[in-house]
């Protein structure tokens, strides 16, 4: 819901700073433009004011020494080059093909303007008569050319000084209409999207109500929520903490139902390992008890034979193997982690069981790597692991065959993995499921802890331990370790 009503906010917040910004960005950008435009103009009218009245100054002055010996030369030269300094800011300030056409055509006029001053003022007064005449009427007529250019060309600055304003109170126009449409319809669609928000969550709020009004614990109603017209928000809270009021009961009653079954689990854990234990310690008992009766109700003068004897030991020990596993299983030993090569507990495996597998004419075979597999993990225990697992391909192979090791880092280089393969007869379909719990063992003598313990170990080590069957037969079990 919230992100609901922030987006649009900051959404509207955003579009709000770019138009207000943006249009008052342009409307400065365009008073400068205006005032650069005015400027410019201004000056170019002071300019062409100046060239006109500079141009009919000389002509006066010209005039005036008409039948003089020789111009005054002295009082020309100081406005012919206030001409052209004049005439170079009109050519600076001229932009628009108008303006640079006429600026150019005042340019001619006041070069053949120039060069007729200096001839009148090369020829003496006593000179042809009739010529001297037409080039003061000519130097006439060029000033009134330079005074029409000059008048042109303050009619084109004051048009264009007419149109820029014009197109500066046209785009203001357009920036007020716009930015007073978003000072509308900005209120106006946040109202329109609050009364959208508003029937959204009255909508939200019903379907609470028929979720809720729902719920049910057999025949005990949690609660509903009831909404009609008048309904606040704190009203519908108070409903709402009470229906979750009595979730909450319901929910301890699950918990405290769900804590019974658990329990009941652990019970029927308990009576299988009892179970497993009679049958394990029931046998080697019988054994014992027939041999004693026997015995007694023999002569008394006839003792136990030493195989007898060594039958009896031979139970007892498998009755202290079984309790010394149980013991193991339920009781494991603490950790004393060591950083060390889990390729010496490997090779150390394999040197107890190499004389066995000579006996059974299996080959072993290892592929341990020349790198360090370094883990932190307890020697001795991973010992008992590697050694279970090897033991247990030796007893699946009586006849002989082939007993395999290999013992890498995983590709994802975060675990060492550990693999033992033998070419036996594989591990039964029924027994798979259910290899790794207490007492579950296909085998004529055995307790059935010894992968169970394995497990227990490899679990403790935060790694992991799997069986399978090869297709081409045998069974192969995984074991792996997080590196260190």
């Amino acid at each position: 819901m919230w992100k609901r009503l922030i987006f649009p906010t900051v959404f509207v917040a955003v579009c709000w700073l770019l138009v207000s910004g943006g249009t008052t960005y342009y409307i400065n950008w365009l008073n400068q433009s205006y005032q650069r435009v005015l400027a410019e103009n201004v000056e170019a009218n002071y300019s062409s004011s100046r060239i006109q009245e500079a141009a009919w100054k000389v002509l006066a002055d010209v005039n005036s020494a008409r039948h003089e010996a020789s111009l005054p030369t002295a009082v020309i030269a100081p406005t012919i080059e206030s001409l052209e300094r004049e005439y170079l800011k009109l050519k600076r300030l001229a932009f628009t093909a108008p303006e640079v056409e006429l600026v150019n055509e005042l340019g001619g006029q006041l070069k053949a303007f120039k060069s007729l001053l200096e001839s009148l003022a090369r020829e003496s007064s006593h000179a042809d008569t009739a010529a001297r005449a037409a080039q003061f009427h000519q130097l006439s007529d060029l000033t009134r050319a330079l005074a029409a250019s000059s008048d042109r060309l303050r009619t084109i600055n004051q048009q264009l000084l007419l149109a820029a304003g014009k197109r500066r109170d046209s785009a203001s126009a357009s920036v007020f209409f716009i930015r007073t449409a978003v000072l509308i319809l900005g209120p106006g669609l946040g109202i329109a999207y609050g009364w959208w928000m508003a029937n959204q969550l009255q909508r939200s709020v019903a379907r609470i109500t028929v979720t809720l009004r729902d719920a049910a614990v057999g025949e005990r109603s949690l609660g509903a929520v009831c909404i009609d017209d008048k309904t606040d928000l704190d009203h519908i809270q108070t409903q709402v903490e009470l229906v979750v009021g009595r979730l909450n009961q319901a929910n301890d009653e699950l918990r405290r139902a769900r804590d019974e079954v658990l329990r009941s689990e652990r019970l029927a854990a308990v009576g299988e390992l009892a179970a497993g234990v009679a049958h394990e310690l029931r046998n080697p008992l019988t054994s014992v008890k027939l041999l004693l009766q026997h015995t007694a109700q023999r002569s008394h003068a006839e003792a136990l034979t030493d195989a007898k004897l060594q039958l009896i030991l031979d139970e007892i020990a498998r009755m202290e193997s079984t309790i010394q596993s149980l013991l193991d299983f339920s009781r494991p030993p603490r950790l004393n982690r060591l950083r060390h090569d889990v390729r010496e507990s490997l090779r150390r495996a394999m040197n107890l069981v190499v004389g066995r597998s000579q006996q059974q004419h299996v080959t072993v075979s290892a592929e341990l790597g020349d790198l360090p597999l370094i883990v932190n993990a307890d020697p001795e225990q991973l010992h008992q692991v590697f050694v279970n697992l090897l033991l247990n391909g030796l007893e699946a192979m009586p006849q002989g065959g082939h007993l395999s090791l290999q013992a890498g880092v995983h590709h994802t280089n975060q675990f060492i993995e550990v693999t033992v393969r033998d070419t036996g007869c594989g591990i039964p379909d029924e027994m798979l499921k259910r290899l790794f719990e207490p007492f579950a063992t296909s085998k004529d003598r055995g307790t059935g802890l010894g992968l169970a313990v394995s497990r227990r170990i490899v679990t403790d080590h935060q790694g992991t331990i799997e069986a399978s069957n090869e297709v081409t037969g045998g069974a192969v079990f995984r074991v792996t370790l997080p590196a260190a």
